[in-house]
């Protein structure tokens, strides 16, 4: 005889019935497989006592193998469901680690760059408090209320006097700085400018450091990430001592704008192209501004044609075969759907991490509609389904591919017939080599030429002028 997970009951009589019944309580564990019911009642079709003791042992029997049927069942499920939860909180982690932007170490940054840095810092302070000089801060609630009340009490003190009142006039929107934000920005300036002599002396710049490494962030570099790095870099504590210094001469200008001197905010910082043999040289050189390299990076050309025109030639050029067209085709529409067929020359790798952000949260499993639709309009539909609450880790109805899928299936997909742009000489680097934009290669190429004599020496300086005249590039 089996053994059975629940005590034998014995047989019942219910009022109103001849026969005996078999009556249990459903086990807790199972009560979602008889849902609604939480009673089990079966007739064992016989009004004889001893006759329904002989039979409800076997009607025990196939009770309790139902239930172990139900418990296999439910345990494969409950098993699935933890691996499809385990799948979707590494899918999960996986799209917020590619979410996350990518900053680039401070020791890669360049000493040019880092001049360009500081100078930007100053733009960027002196153009955000212009900006606020020149609000428009619009009439609060308070502000009307509190005149609406005084005219009101004016009114009726004049109406007892027998006065007549003539009233004031409505508050008005204004325009910059309010009084109180005048005294706050001016007692903040002479703080700054009366310790910083006293900072400068004791050699500690710390007091700019999160300001410094909240502008680093905003531009996509990585600050060193504890005080030990930062005590460590000696490019980093000179990049805060120049900023600490910009940031006194920034407060000097605030507080003679504040006095009614305007100081002008100063333009954005180009980069400065010169030859050197280590020591800063004057004299003329070759201005590379970084808003005229953008517009010719973004105009379509013969040399820097659409990605669309550049997947066709690849095409016909490379004879590729029909399953890897076919294998490409896909990624390739997203792409050139998300940023609107751009120039080649235009392609930076924050333009490829942002695609992947695009991609990650792209069903695997579209109907042929949304397969038809332009990914925007996919996105969007994410969106709506997400706002609605429908889409969460306990939602098993829809999959998404994994990074290491995107990679291999779409990213690549790309990436190859970037390639074939770098072959055919439409860009200078892959986007894995920081993009083929004019101001990237200009960054390269200054902190090249702007390195000791020796280390140029050794280097095919020859090929390397010849590559700059191509490009259009004067040097000195």
């Amino acid at each position: 005889m089996n053994a059975l997970s629940f005590s034998l009951p014995k047989p019942t009589k219910f009022r109103g019935r001849n026969s005996y019944y078999f009556y249990l309580r459903i086990p807790k564990d199972l009560q979602k497989n008889y849902a609604p019911k939480t009673l089990i009642k079966l007739s064992l079709h016989t009004d004889s006592l001893r006759e329904a003791k002989a039979r409800i042992m076997e009607t025990a029997l196939k009770v309790e193998q139902q239930f172990q049927e139900y418990r296999r069942k439910n345990a494969h499920n409950d098993a699935r469901a933890q691996t499809l939860l385990k799948v979707r909180q590494q899918k999960l982690q996986e799209y917020q680690y590619a979410a996350q932007p990518y900053l680039a170490p401070f020791s890669t940054i360049t000493e040019t760059e880092r001049s360009r840095l500081v100078m930007l810092y100053t733009h960027e302070k002196l153009k955000e408090d212009e900006e606020q000089a020149r609000k428009v801060n619009p009439v609060t609630e308070e502000a009307l209320q509190a005149w609406q009340e005084t005219e009101q009490l004016l009114h009726e003190l004049n109406e007892r006097r027998g006065l007549k009142h003539t009233g004031t006039p409505a508050p008005r929107p204004t325009v910059g700085f309010s009084e109180e934000e005048k005294r706050k920005k001016e007692k903040t300036a002479q703080l700054f400018i009366a310790a910083s002599s006293y900072f400068i002396a004791d050699n500690d710049f710390s007091i700019v450091e999160d300001d410094v490494d909240t502008f680093l962030a905003k531009h996509s570099i990585a600050a060193p990430a504890d005080m030990a790095q930062k005590l460590a870099s000696h490019d980093y504590l000179l990049f805060t001592r120049d900023v600490f210094m910009q940031e006194r001469n920034i407060q000097k200008a605030i507080l003679s704008r504040l006095h009614g001197d305007w100081i002008v905010t100063p333009p954005l910082p180009s980069l400065r192209i010169v030859r050197s043999n280590g020591i800063t040289q004057g004299g003329e050189a070759s201005l590379v501004d970084a808003a005229t390299c953008s517009i010719e990076v973004l105009q379509p050309s013969t040399m820097n044609p659409r990605f669309s025109t550049l997947w066709k030639e690849w095409q016909a050029v490379m004879g590729a075969k029909r399953s890897t067209i076919s294998n490409y085709k896909s990624a390739i529409r997203r792409f050139i759907e998300f940023f609107d067929d751009p120039p080649v020359k235009a392609i930076t790798p924050d333009m490829m991490h942002q695609f992947k952000k695009a991609v990650l949260r792209l069903p695997t499993h579209m109907n042929r509609t949304m397969q038809a639709m332009p990914i925007h309009k996919v996105l969007e539909w994410v969106d709506r389904q997400e706002a609605k609450g429908k889409l969460d880790l306990n939602n098993t109805s829809l999959e998404f591919m994994s990074a290491a899928a995107i990679n291999k299936r779409v990213i690549a997909a790309v990436s190859t017939v970037c390639k074939y742009a770098i072959k055919e000489r439409y860009r200078a680097w892959g986007l894995c080599g920081g993009g083929g934009d004019c101001y990237t290669l200009s960054c390269r190429i200054a902190s090249f030429i702007s390195a000791p004599l020796p280390h140029v020496s050794n280097a095919p300086l020859p090929m390397l002028l010849s590559f700059l005249s191509c490009r259009g590039f004067s040097v000195l």
